[in-house]
């Protein structure tokens, strides 16, 4: 019987994921009915096509400061998933991420330096009152995080992100593969590819040739110098790319502990890991967007791995501003 259970398994990850499919049928179809809802403001959508861990928020963090710097007023719209707050509203400095998500309270927090605000909205058709209420300068763009699949509000360019290392998986819809839509409908709604590699990798080829495309190069910082040994632990929906990228910076990963996507931590869980690190004699390690779900206390004990992003090269970013003063002329035209 045991050799049968690989194969039943396939079959029923298969079944699975071609009712998901009919699902996604049946919603589009539903979904054609509707007028999308159209803001005085250009929209740039940044989604990607799986589940978790394309490296969305970290685009969306480091557009919106790449806007702010070459002087427009930017906006970052997220759903505030997981949070209590439905919204519209602005994310506050006294917000939790229990009130308001973990990624946009992260986005908010790395962002209020440059005051680029952060606005979490769970119902699109308030946005429109919303923004009446509370008017913007003439310049502004809205960076909408993980607005790919959603249809309801108009976008005026529709980025697609896609880590260079995992590609799009097995390219199966979930929960036979990491796909959220099939590969085709997510790239026919697609206008740029942006990618995420290093300069020395050699493209993947699942990278379609017949979509524009920039690239970015992420950049990791930590404190900790490289040879350390270090307790890792993580709630993000691809675990094993934040373990990669520690072992890549050089650290020695003595033990690992991986929490379900948005984790809410509690204080069990922090002892919990504080005493395994103290039996261990390591220290902890973690990602920005789990820090902010931490209690103040413990984040004191905790070293944070950060990830940044730049341009690959000059040309990527003048792609980029080509496509972005196209976007802002045809909007005053319109």
């Amino acid at each position: 019987m045991k050799q049968f259970a690989p194969i039943m398994h396939h079959f029923f990850l298969t079944f699975a994921a071609g009712i998901y499919a009919g699902l996604l049928k049946i919603h589009r179809f539903l979904r054609s009915f509707y007028r999308p809802i159209h803001l005085p403001y250009p929209v740039i959508s940044i989604g990607g096509l799986s589940l978790g861990g394309d490296g969305k928020t970290p685009v969306v963090q480091y557009l919106a400061q790449y806007l702010n710097q070459k002087g427009y007023k930017v906006v970052v719209l997220t759903r505030g998933y997981k949070g209590q707050q439905k919204g519209p509203l602005w994310v506050q400095e006294n917000d939790t991420a229990q009130q308001v998500g973990d990624e946009a309270l992260m986005l908010y927090r790395s962002l209020k330096e440059r005051h680029i605000p952060v606005c979490i909205s769970q119902n699109l058709f308030k946005l429109p009152a919303f923004f009446k209420a509370h008017p913007l300068p003439s310049n502004t763009i809205i960076l909408w995080d993980n607005g790919h699949q959603n249809p309801y509000l108009h976008k005026n360019l529709r980025v697609l992100v896609v880590n260079n290392t995992y590609g799009f998986g097995n390219k199966h819809l979930f929960p036979a593969g990491p796909l959220k839509q099939s590969l085709k409908t997510g790239l026919s709604q697609t206008d740029l590819i942006l990618c995420l590699k290093n300069p020395s990798d050699s493209l993947h080829p699942d990278i379609p040739s017949h979509l524009p495309r920039v690239f970015m190069t992420p950049q990791e910082t930590c404190p900790l110098p490289t040879g350390t040994e270090v307790y890792a632990f993580c709630g993000l929906g691809r675990p094993q790319a934040f373990y990669q990228s520690l072992q890549n910076y050089g650290y020695i990963l003595k033990e690992c502990r991986s929490f379900s996507d948005h984790h809410p931590y509690t204080l069990e869980d922090e002892q919990e890991l504080l005493k395994q690190a103290f039996l261990l004699q390591v220290p902890l390690i973690t990602t920005l967007k789990d820090e902010v779900k931490l209690s103040d206390a413990f984040k004191k004990k905790v070293t944070l791995f950060q990830r940044n992003l730049h341009w690959t090269d000059l040309k990527n970013e003048e792609i980029f501003c080509n496509i972005l003063k196209s976007l802002v002329s045809f909007k005053k035209r319109h």
